[in-house]
């Protein structure tokens, strides 16, 4: 049972960070904060999104400063390879920015809100992919 486990982790980890495959922001998602008390990992596939017309929804959650420097350069490096973007920068920082990607099969999304440059308390990285065009991923995101 316990190398079974092993397996079944080890599979979604490897899903996870196929997802993101070729993108910058893949290594954040390959399990590392999982055990960190100071971030908050979701991670959604299969017939729960089917109504969203998602395949993917990954998301980490910071309580902390510590890893913003990392994330913030990751999420601007993949930003050169979007097809639309949306950003917002505060004090010199990036604060927003929502960023589409399509690869002639699905569109992939990557959101960032750094809220602690407004008083907030954490910084939210969320990957998507599936058919959903980006009106509907933005309502999504704004409810």
């Amino acid at each position: 049972m316990k190398r079974f486990s092993i397996i079944l982790v080890s599979l979604l980890i490897a899903s996870a960070a196929m997802a993101q495959k070729g993108m910058h922001i893949a290594k954040l998602f390959d399990g590392r904060y999982r055990k960190n008390p100071h971030v908050t990992e979701t991670h959604v596939k299969g017939a729960k999104l089917e109504p969203l017309d998602l395949s993917v929804y990954h998301s980490l959650s910071f309580n902390d400063d510590s890893q913003t420097a990392l994330i913030e350069e990751l999420v601007l490096r993949d930003a050169h390879d979007a097809l639309s973007k949306e950003v917002s920068y505060q004090q010199g920082r990036l604060y927003f920015g929502f960023y589409t990607f399509y690869d002639d099969v699905d569109y992939k999304y990557i959101f960032y809100l750094n809220s602690r440059l407004k008083g907030g308390s954490t910084i939210t990285l969320i990957y998507m992919d599936g058919i959903a065009r980006p009106d509907k991923v933005k309502k999504m995101l704004n409810r």
